[in-house]
């Protein structure tokens, strides 16, 4: 009898530690790399937003939004509200350099989780769906992009 009760404590304490992966998963995350396969197959630094800026977040309601930014984009200085006709075609194409989407998101198995882009920055990216895998290591989330061979590390912002 004492080694089904101990059997059963284990069982409950075992089950009590496991997170399900959306638990896991939901917060802001910061990105803090982004890299690419050369060649070799090795992993090096990807030029797409190099030096920039991106958050991710999932909530625990399965929504979730992504929004990358270039570098210096937070340091760029709009013309006044009565100057806007003065605009470059430089400011704009910076302006129109972000990339974001906003979303749901549905965990799929132990590593691979499907982004369904409701709002995208490229309109023909709407509703579209893409899966990425993940996996923990400590505080840093690596979700692949096969489509682009791309790898982002996050890391959890909050």
């Amino acid at each position: 009898m004492s080694r089904i009760l101990i059997f059963s404590f284990l069982i409950i304490i075992c089950s009590c530690n496991s997170k399900p992966k959306e638990s896991l998963l939901a917060g802001l995350w910061k990105i803090h790399s982004i890299e690419q396969q050369d060649s070799t197959g090795n992993w090096v630094t990807a030029d797409w937003m190099k030096n920039g800026s991106g958050y991710l977040h999932y909530d625990s309601k399965m929504n979730m939004s992504l929004h990358f930014t270039p570098e210096n984009y937070d340091t760029l200085v709009l013309p006044e509200e009565s100057d806007k006709k003065l605009w470059d075609l430089g400011i704009l194409v910076q302006l129109s350099s972000d990339y974001w989407y906003l979303g749901e998101y549905q965990v799929l198995n132990d590593n691979t989780v499907k982004h369904t882009r409701l709002m995208h920055s490229n309109p023909e990216d709407n509703n579209r769906t893409v899966q990425r895998k993940f996996k923990f290591s400590g505080d840093t989330l690596t979700l692949s992009a096969p489509e682009f061979g791309l790898r982002l590390k996050w890391l959890k912002a909050n």
